[in-house]
């Protein structure tokens, strides 16, 4: 729990407008969001980057699906107090290299989407995606979790009693959602039978200072690899967490606070 491994960072590119959410293409670009730009951008073995796809908005995480495109978390253009010139619908799109960008679904069972903040695919080919929506503890948006079947019809995976911005998502081998909590600073497991477990909180008095350049993107583009081959699985096990402003990488372990596992229901719903 309390490992910590400092690792050496390469600049691979820079002057990008809130670059977020990762994936890497077959030909070995990897291809990022910026909120600020209203685009992807696919960055070259040689650190040049380019315009992949504009998407409106304020995209905010991508990854490639099996059909060879990319999945977008939209969540309609905010950042923080920050507005985009070209709002959008907050939702999942699906686009191509220079496509333009094609809205698979807007509302789940009802519920319209607030923000999608971060998205992966499970192996059994479901997208889970996180929407919290927009970041304001002030007054802050209802947060849920939701899940794509591959025949395309979605359901509420997690539901929360109180807004806590689930962040990042990421999937164990067994079909486990892992998932950060902004507003909390929690890393937390939901397992396939609806156990809850609280993975632990980042470190210090207040793990998420309020300020829209400090945000910790915990989990945030660790399991965005194609067929779910997760970073997070090729550290044992362990779960990274990441504080901006911050050199190190912690390391959470597989199973650390396993004992204050829950019922989800109790103070948080599935309908897994």
């Amino acid at each position: 729990m309390n490992e910590v491994e400092k690792l050496a960072v390469e600049v691979v590119a820079t002057g990008l407008g809130w670059p977020e959410g990762p994936t890497v293409l077959p030909d070995g670009r990897i291809v990022i969001v910026e909120s600020y730009r209203s685009q992807l951008t696919a960055i070259d073995r040689d650190g040049s980057a380019r315009q992949f796809a504009y998407v409106a908005g304020a995209p905010n995480a991508c990854v490639l699906g099996s059909d060879d495109l990319l999945y977008v978390c939209q969540n309609g253009g905010t950042t923080g107090p920050w507005r985009a010139a070209d709002m959008t619908t907050p939702s999942i799109q699906r686009v191509a290299d220079g496509g333009k960008p094609e809205i698979l679904l807007s509302e789940v069972a009802g519920i319209r989407l607030n923000g999608p903040n971060d998205l992966v695919f499970a192996a059994d080919g479901r997208l889970i995606f996180s929407d919290p929506g927009t970041y304001n503890p002030g007054n802050p948006d209802p947060s849920y979790i939701f899940a794509v079947n591959p025949d395309g019809s979605a359901y509420l995976a997690l539901g929360f009693d109180k807004p806590t911005f689930p962040n990042g998502v990421a999937i164990e081998a067994d079909g486990s959602i892992i998932w950060g909590e902004s507003y909390t600073g929690r890393v937390k497991r939901q397992r396939p039978d609806g156990c809850v477990e609280d993975l632990g909180r980042l470190p210090g008095p207040n793990p998420i200072p309020e300020g829209r350049s400090r945000w910790p993107p915990l989990c945030h583009g660790y399991c965005r690899q194609r067929h779910s081959r997760s970073e997070a699985q090729r550290h044992s096990g362990r779960f990274l967490r990441l504080r901006q402003g911050n050199d190190q990488l912690r390391l959470l372990g597989r199973d650390a606070l396993g004992d204050k596992c829950r019922r989800a229901g109790d103070r948080q719903r599935s309908l897994l």
